[in-house]
């Protein structure tokens, strides 16, 4: 199946079959912070276009997973583009986020009316974006080359802040030590430096899964917890993988 040119961020051809699909507005920040999360994953694919016109022939054609939408857009206003994916029967189950730039009462009201599952307002908060990723299921946690790294780990949780020790690392999370684990779901703050590299990687992260004392998920691994990255810049992304390719190449260091 041919892609509409111009229309894909990542790569000429988008499977229809095996790859989730999310098609958003030409909204920067937006892609921005989804490209930091999930774009370098190899089984989802992102759909960009600025007309609501473009978006309802491209949900006709590729059958998005989830659709982001601004209010206002090109040819078409968001919210009867939403309207016109949630009246037609072969579309109305897909999730539909509507973007507004502020709270007001008739924007939502807008929104409300034209049948659609989320809004957002701007500026983005990352953490409900990524939250409504993941509740419908599109990204799936897979095993990124993971190595052993005892690094330090700084950790602040609303006023609290915290020092431990990783296990190990890949460029989409760590397993952190820790004699009392956090609860799953837990956001945090981390800050951490990597050996031989410069600066210091921050960013956010979530608590995925706890090894607790007495349910050892892992018996291999001691009590902590599982942190999965988000918001990591590309930047710091590229300076994790490059760590960890050369720890599997040389592990001493």
């Amino acid at each position: 199946m041919k892609t509409m040119p111009d229309r894909t961020t990542n790569g000429p051809e988008v499977d229809t079959v095996n790859r989730k699909k999310i098609l958003l507005i030409n909204d920067l920040d937006l892609f921005l912070e989804l490209k930091r999360t999930f774009l370098h994953r190899e089984d989802l694919d992102m759909l960009s276009t600025g007309s609501g016109a473009d978006a309802y022939a491209m949900a006709q054609h590729y059958r998005p997973d989830l659709v982001f939408l601004d209010l206002r857009m090109k040819e078409m206003d968001g919210d009867e583009c939403c309207r016109q994916i949630k009246n037609n029967p072969e579309l109305c189950s897909i999730p539909v986020t509507m973007l507004v730039d502020d709270q007001d009462e008739g924007s939502l009201e807008r929104c409300r009316e034209a049948g659609c599952d989320h809004v957002l307002s701007k500026p983005l908060d990352p953490d409900q974006l990524i939250a409504i990723v993941r509740q419908y299921q599109l990204v799936v946690e897979r095993a990124a080359p993971r190595i052993d790294a005892r690094l330090r780990v700084r950790l602040a949780q609303d006023q609290s802040l915290l020092t431990t020790y990783s296990v190990n690392l890949s460029t989409g999370g760590l397993f952190l030590e820790m004699a009392d684990p956090l609860p799953a779901e837990t956001l945090l703050n981390l800050e951490f430096d990597l050996p031989n590299t410069s600066g210091i990687i921050r960013c956010k992260g979530r608590v995925a899964w706890v090894n607790a004392h007495d349910h050892r998920k892992k018996e291999q691994l001691p009590p902590g917890i599982g942190i999965q990255f988000m918001s990591l810049t590309m930047e710091d992304m590229d300076k994790i993988r490059e760590f960890v390719k050369r720890q599997c190449i040389s592990p001493a260091w």
